[in-house]
């Protein structure tokens, strides 16, 4: 297992390494690069790496990381000097594109659960990408940019409530007709 997880590191670090320099080269932004590299290498490209456990956690493990990356910086009273924009803008954000995405889905032909579970996944954004983007044209100090990053900041805090709403409603399928028919008919006897 180990030795497997060692080698889709290093498969996804040289893919990552030539994507990035091929891309850069080219004038455009790394993470462009590290974006190429999992889709050509992911199952959905070349498949050198499939669906694994451990690519499931190397995952997880970039998503921890990046998410402690952005907990760096930004702090508790720059988040409370900023709290209209954080919570009023990024909150609006967040349930206006939510609603508008999940109302697509599910005139589309989605089920509720999947409309809800799209809805949110698009009002989500990658705060790495819009911050460095923000940051390489220097407009992170900007008006625009710190309300940006008021609305970024918000969409990150509501992440963890969505995973938590989304796996609740993944692994809790209501009972079926015949299950609640079935248990309306079979009474437990008594023993007397």
């Amino acid at each position: 297992m180990a030795d497997h997880l060692i080698l889709e590191m290093l498969v996804i670090a040289a893919a990552s390494f030539v994507a990035v320099a091929a891309l850069v080269r080219l004038s455009f932004s790394p993470i462009i690069g590290y974006l190429a590299a999992g889709l050509l290498v992911g199952p959905h490209g070349f498949n050198l790496l499939g669906a694994t456990e451990g690519i499931r956690f190397l995952g997880e493990l970039g998503v921890a990381l990046l998410m402690f990356i952005v907990g760096l910086e930004f702090s508790l009273p720059r988040m409370i000097a900023a709290r209209s924009v954080v919570f009023g803008l990024g909150g609006l954000q967040v349930v206006a594109t939510t609603a508008l995405a999940a109302t697509v889905a599910w005139l589309a032909g989605a089920g509720w659960v999947a409309a809800l579970v799209l809805g949110a996944a698009a009002a989500m954004s990658s705060t790495a990408i819009a911050a460095k983007q923000l940051s390489d044209q220097g407009e992170l100090n900007s008006r625009h940019g710190r309300i940006a990053l008021g609305i970024l900041l918000f969409q990150d805090l509501a992440t963890l409530p969505v995973l938590v709403v989304v796996d609740a409603l993944q692994g809790r399928p209501g009972p079926t007709r015949a299950h609640s028919a079935m248990s309306r008919r079979v009474r437990p006897r008594s023993r007397t």
